[in-house]
């Protein structure tokens, strides 16, 4: 009888117990608040949230195994956590109770849950100060820890939809533009009551080409160094080049004879005229000026000169009243294309002992001298020109080698191209019309091949040969010259399925050139009776 009164009293002081109401003043010193399954003023079961964390197995424990028996056994409780104390932002916290008994999942590491075995609890506010933060605790219980917002995120900071507000504000002017770094910004941090931080602190340069960004990374300031390819000013990086004025330029850093230096990468501003008596000069490898169709004048000895410095570039330049318009020397791979070089007092442009030389797509027009004068320089490309009215030779090819000379116009100069000492070089549909003097002149020069020319209204000859041997010209057209073909003490040249028709007199040889020199499937209408009378055309024009 003693031990049922004793049992009735023991259940009535528990449920007095579990009657009383919860009293903040006796939290325990981690502040753990311990939810009760059964207290669903606090919990809101969300069954089909619950099952699809307990699906995803990497959230939960594994159920014991027995591998003798095949089954899967035992209960567990498992708590998940998703925000891990993330006070700024309000979560859930997901928990599974469960026992299993059930040889049949052998293959899954959980079972579904009844609807009564899965609970959630939600982060919540208890007045302005408090956050109740639902969290796991290492026995994979879940509880709600009450956190003062003041103390864990920082003075200002109050409980509002269960999270802590931040105790400061970053603002960052420039946050929402894509490319910040093209754009001025100013960032300043505040507390809650509008009162400034930190700041405020303007987007800077340092030097021509670093920036200084400061920009928010959530409420806290940051800063960040920021190379700027193209310069750096007003606190942005330039997003595209910026050309040089006239006034700029001049200030450059130039040699005793006022000459002025690149030291990097250059842009012109179009339209501008930049008066430079000496010029401008390549001061290191692999810079590129680009003058944008602006004009360089003077009267000095070189326009734009690159002197044993590799890898450069210069376009769209406009280039008069120099001696000789460029000036490329000892260098190996120099890049020029756009380029207009005209009316200089000697040459258009002057390369020597320059390898790998490229000029596409320039004109050379009317310089006194050569429109373009190659010395010493092998591997050279020069394609895509227009040299006219220049008063020597369109092109000047002096004891150069391995060139490919293509679809170039020449025009009205003295001489078209000559070629001297030079051997190995390609020639290839070219225009050659025009020219007071010989259309294509060679001089000592072996095993070039001529392929595809038209050579038009020369004065002189379309083509001479003096001293030149072992050369090819194939499917040329020769027509309305004074003399087609002039051959003179060459030997071993070929010449196959050419054009050479309506001249003054279609080809003129002497007797040595006559028996040392092929004819192959050509078309002329007239040999020069005085040099040599044998048919050497196979059809008539």
């Amino acid at each position: 009888m003693k031990f049922y009164v004793s049992f009735f009293v023991f259940i009535v002081s528990l449920s007095i117990v579990f009657a009383l109401p919860f009293d903040d003043s006796r939290l325990p010193s981690r502040f753990a608040v311990p939810v009760l399954r059964s207290d669903i003023s606090l919990i809101s079961s969300s069954y089909l949230s619950c099952t699809a964390l307990v699906q995803d197995t990497e959230n939960w424990q594994t159920i014991s195994y027995n591998a003798t028996t095949g089954m899967k056994v035992g209960s567990f409780t498992h708590c998940y956590d998703i925000d891990g104390n993330d006070f700024l932002n309000r979560h859930t916290v997901y928990s599974y109770d469960t026992a299993l008994s059930d040889p049949t999942f052998r293959t899954y590491a959980y079972s579904f849950p009844f609807d009564a075995q899965c609970h959630e609890l939600t982060d919540y506010c208890k007045g302005s100060m408090f956050l109740y933060e639902a969290v796991c605790d290492s026995e994979q219980a879940y509880y709600l820890a009450p956190v003062h917002c003041g103390t864990a995120v920082g003075y200002g900071s109050v409980c509002s939809e269960g999270a802590c507000t931040a105790s400061v504000l970053c603002d960052d002017s420039d946050s929402t533009v894509d490319e910040y770094q093209f754009v001025s910004g100013i960032t300043t941090v505040y507390h809650n009551d509008g009162s400034v931080k930190d700041g405020p602190l303007m987007d800077s340069c340092s030097g021509k080409n670093k920036l200084t960004e400061y920009a928010c990374a959530g409420n806290k300031l940051y800063n960040q160094t920021i190379t700027c390819p193209f310069g750096c000013d007003n606190g942005a990086c330039f997003s595209e080049p910026q050309c040089v004025t006239p006034d700029e330029l001049v200030s450059y850093p130039s040699n005793d004879q006022g000459t002025i230096f690149l030291v990097e990468d250059t842009l012109l501003c179009p339209g501008e005229i930049y008066v430079l008596p000496e010029g401008v000069s390549f001061a290191a490898h692999h810079l590129r000026l680009d003058c944008q169709n602006a004009v360089i004048t003077g009267d000095g000895l070189y326009g734009i000169s690159v002197v044993n410095f590799h890898d450069t570039e210069i376009a769209h330049c406009e280039v008069t009243g120099y001696t000789t318009g460029f000036n490329v020397r000892n260098n190996k791979g120099t890049f020029i294309h756009y380029a207009l070089s005209h009316e200089n007092s000697n040459r258009g442009l002057l390369a020597v002992d320059t390898s790998y030389l490229h000029i596409t797509d320039s004109s050379f027009i009317a310089n006194d001298g050569h429109g373009i004068d190659v010395i010493l320089s092998d591997f050279a490309r020069i394609e895509d020109n227009y040299l006219h009215s220049n008063g020597q030779s369109g092109l000047h090819f002096l004891q150069s080698s391995y060139a490919f000379i293509a679809e170039n116009s020449f025009a009205l100069n003295n001489e078209g191209l000559f070629l001297g000492t030079s051997s190995s070089n390609a020639v290839s549909s070219n225009m050659f019309d025009s020219h007071t003097g010989h259309g294509l002149s060679l001089y000592s020069s072996s095993d070039n091949i001529f392929e595809d020319n038209t050579f038009l209204s020369g004065v002189s000859s379309g083509i001479y040969l003096d001293s030149s041997s072992g050369n090819i010209f194939s499917d040329n057209i020769i027509t309305q010259n004074s003399l087609g073909i002039s051959l003179l003490d060459g030997i071993n040249n070929l010449f196959v399925s050419n054009h050479v028709c309506v001249n003054d007199q279609d080809v003129a040889l002497s007797d040595a050139s006559y028996s040392t020199n092929s004819f192959l499937d050509t078309a002329c209408s007239f040999v020069d009776p005085v040099w040599y009378t044998a048919p050497l055309c196979t059809s008539p024009c």
